[in-house]
């Protein structure tokens, strides 16, 4: 039976020593640090804008606004806890239930499932050179060096890592080994985070109950802004006309009036219209209310209001309707109108009490919305934003720190570390272990220093100096890039 030995390995498969690479170029460090900065100044933004972009919520003269889903109303009754999961940052809708579940896998698996993949493939680079840095100023156990090697971004990487921390010597490699940990956790749990913070629901709509029983959203066309003219005598209309408006999706007088100014278009209401007339006139009410209050005396309105003080007050407006002018003197103005919410055609338009606006019922739409929770979305950002930083911090220490680094010998790399650790081995168990278990080695290496650190060697023979693990003390590792590097006894 033939044995292998050194004669039947070819000499062409031999390595020659040879001498450390250098640092590596400038152009690495220039577009790590680009990509870096670019990365954690976006996620600031994304940060800085989700306030901006979450919808209105609030109640507003009992019902709501901006088309907001039920589920998303301000209420008492519910929990931060149960707030934090709230689907609020609506990305899409519309949907049916196929298209919603497609687009929540499918978010789930190449932004989850692919964002651990491509974070554990960056964050491995870092954790090798930092755990090489470590090694040249203290040693670690064998399962840190093995499991961040050969499976970094696992559970067991994580509980090596933290159990190391009480028995390496060095706050630095302490920090290190805190870190790497988190790090990883950090790694592991982001498709988990994704996944909670995605999701789809069956919205529903506020609505109101008409006369007949049926419904009407709050969305709906037919639900208008309106003024209840009940003065109407006062300026050439009948008591309690009704003049509606624009939809209240396009123009809610209830809220947007104060931010009206006579000339302003509103959305689908003409400037000749009594509507218009209307809101005109109101916001020209409120701003001799603000001049009588905020402003010198006498004030007036394009010379139609003179007043002594507003606790007694005397001024007279005139409002065009039908090309007439009526002088209302301000003591019949609260008597003319009040705005209001009102449904049906133009010429059909019914006012809706405020008791039903008041208890809107949640009517469940046929379709389907996906998208965000706001609160577990600025979690994940600013903990990305915080790894990320973190990991260029440590990789960039690393490189500028690391005597073996900045001379161009790495670890990252499975061929790299199973040869490194191969030695460390035979150094702590001699030759003769090709045939135990792992869990016989694992014990053996228990037994003995159980602890590895890079150092290297002056040159010897043929001027051929050597970088390893080893299970010994060490001293201050020394380099010299104009010697060969190779056997640790070379002959």
């Amino acid at each position: 039976m033939k044995f292998l030995d050194e004669d039947v390995v070819k000499p062409t498969s031999r390595l020659p020593p040879k001498r450390l690479p250098g640092r590596r170029s400038n152009l690495l460090f220039i577009s790590v640090t680009v990509i870096a900065t670019t990365i954690v100044i976006g996620l600031a933004v994304l940060i800085s804008k989700i306030q901006d972009m979450l919808p209105e919520t609030d109640a507003w003269y009992g019902f709501y606004v901006d088309g907001v889903s039920c589920d998303l109303i301000n209420k008492g009754n519910i929990s931060r806890w149960q707030s934090a999961f709230q689907i609020n940052l609506r990305g899409s809708a519309h949907m049916s239930f196929a298209e919603a579940k497609f687009t929540d896998l499918a978010f789930d698996l190449l932004v989850g499932q692919g964002g651990r993949l491509v974070m554990g493939l960056v964050a491995y680079s870092a954790f090798m050179d930092a755990l090489l840095r470590s090694m040249e100023l203290s040693a670690v156990p064998y399962k840190v060096y093995a499991s961040l090697a050969f499976s970094a971004s696992s559970l067991q990487s994580v509980w090596y890592a933290f159990r190391a921390i009480a028995s390496t010597k060095g706050w630095k490699s302490k920090f290190f080994l805190l870190w790497c940990g988190l790090s990883i956790l950090y790694v592991l749990s982001f498709p988990v985070l994704i996944e909670s913070a995605t999701g789809y629901l069956n919205p529903s709509e506020p609505s109101v109950r008409l006369p007949d029983n049926t419904f009407l959203t709050l969305e709906s066309e037919q639900l208008v802004s309106c003024y209840n003219v009940s003065g109407g005598a006062l300026i050439g209309l009948s008591n309690d006309t009704v003049v509606p408006g624009p939809s209240v999706s396009k123009y809610d007088v209830n809220v947007r009036e104060l931010g009206f100014s006579p000339g302003d278009d509103i959305p689908g209401v003409e400037k000749s219209s009594l509507f218009y007339t209307l809101v005109s006139y109101h916001r020209e009410q409120y701003k001799v209310i603000y001049d009588a209050t905020n402003t010198s005396y006498p004030p007036s309105l394009n010379g139609t209001a003179n007043y002594q003080d507003y606790s007694a007050p005397s001024f007279t407006t005139n409002i065009t309707i039908n090309n007439k002018t009526h002088v209302l003197h301000n003591a019949y103005v609260s008597q003319l109108y009040n705005t209001a919410y009102c449904f049906g055609a133009d010429n059909d338009s019914r006012m809706i009490s405020t008791d039903q606006l008041d208890q809107p019922s949640c009517m469940t739409e046929d379709d389907f919305i996906w998208g965000f929770s706001s609160v577990l979305l600025y979690v994940i950002l600013s903990l990305q934003l915080a790894w990320t930083f973190s990991l260029y911090i440590v990789w960039l220490n690393a490189n500028i720190s690391s005597h073996l680094l900045r001379n161009g010998r790495t670890v990252g790399g499975h061929f790299r570390a199973a040869a490194d650790l191969a030695e460390a081995m035979r150094e702590s168990l001699g030759d003769d272990f090709c045939a135990y278990t792992d869990k016989e080695l694992n014990l053996a290496l228990q037994k003995s220093s159980n602890e590895i650190q890079y150092y290297s060697t002056a040159p010897q023979d043929q001027d051929v100096s050597h970088i390893g693990l080893t299970s010994t003390g060490v001293d201050y590792i020394k380099l010299n890039k104009n010697v060969l590097y190779g056997a640790s006894n070379a002959n």
